[in-house]
């Protein structure tokens, strides 16, 4: 069947073609609206997560570290300087690369919630 349709042609009448781009274009309506829910999802959760962060940071007493009396403290008593090597060691965290966790975005938002 292959060979004659290559042999001849692909030949398809008019009704036949309106019916095939009326399929086509309805997925591509489908598509488009299921990907446009789950962008509308991620952006409400990423806005609601931005927003509770800020409205947290708004009522904690010391919103600066450098004003809480604890590390001030600490600097004081343990650590000889600011930035120094033992102080950069032990409080200072590490950037750990999880673009590779994000690719699969379903995945990730059934992980969060």
């Amino acid at each position: 069947m292959l060979i004659e349709l290559m042999e001849n042609g692909f030949r398809i009448g008019r009704r036949n073609f309106i019916k095939a781009a009326g399929t086509a274009v309805s997925l591509l309506i489908v598509g488009h609206r299921a990907s446009y829910k789950a962008y509308a999802e991620v952006k409400d959760y990423i806005t609601n997560r931005i927003e509770a962060v800020y409205s947290h940071d708004m009522v904690m007493k010391f919103r600066k570290s450098q004003d809480n009396p604890q590390v001030k403290k600490l600097y004081g008593d343990f650590f000889p300087y600011p930035y120094c090597e033992k102080s950069h060691k032990m409080l200072h965290s590490f950037y750990v690369d999880r673009s590779q966790e994000l690719r699969n975005i379903p995945d990730a938002m059934k992980r969060l919630k």
